[in-house]
């Protein structure tokens, strides 16, 4: 057979890989935070006997696009943005850290800041705790404040500091979970 017919194949197998890419990209792009990647095809010589003019078709991720989203004004007092081109720090399914922009927080029914995935947002030692309070309450530097059940509005206490890290962009990479790391 052919060896022709299996570069073929292979071709077209990497174009439908590229082609789930971009209808991934298409799918979340009103997904809050969401971070498209670059898709790219490269040609690979094919070694060994017959025409020097045969290559192989690689489908790889050249890339996550960085540049950052239309903010939008929900009027939710957890509903924050970064300003530039940081990052907020949370905490991934296995546990180590990951990297979002989606700012959609929420308190958990266990008292944790986390995003509306249920990510727990990380502070400077760890998830954000909040007590039970009548007023939250996030400041532009990432510091959280509440303002305690039954207590004067004069009496706001920090509970946190989101982590807000800045990474250079191309040593970030995105998982299969749609965080970056």
């Amino acid at each position: 057979m052919d060896h022709m017919l299996y570069i073929a194949a292979d071709g077209a197998s990497q174009i439908q890989r590229a082609q789930a890419v971009n209808a991934n990209n298409l799918a979340n792009v009103s997904t809050t935070g969401f971070k498209a990647q670059f898709e790219a095809l490269r040609a690979l010589p094919v070694y060994g006997p017959g025409y020097a003019s045969r290559v192989h078709s690689q489908s790889e991720i050249s890339g996550v696009d960085q540049s950052p989203g239309a903010l939008m004004a929900t009027g939710r007092s957890l509903d924050i943005a970064v300003d530039g081109t940081g990052w907020i720090a949370i905490q991934a399914a296995d546990g180590s850290e990951a990297y979002t922009r989606a700012g959609d927080l929420r308190v958990s029914a266990t008292g944790i800041l986390e995003t509306g995935t249920g990510r727990p947002v990380l502070g400077d030692g760890g998830p954000i705790s909040v007590p039970d309070a009548q007023e939250l309450e996030v400041a532009a530097d990432g510091t959280v404040s509440v303002l305690p059940t039954g207590q004067a509005p004069a009496t706001l206490a920090v509970v946190g500091r989101i982590k807000l890290v800045n990474i250079d962009p191309g040593n970030l990479e995105k998982g299969e979970d749609g965080l970056l790391r």
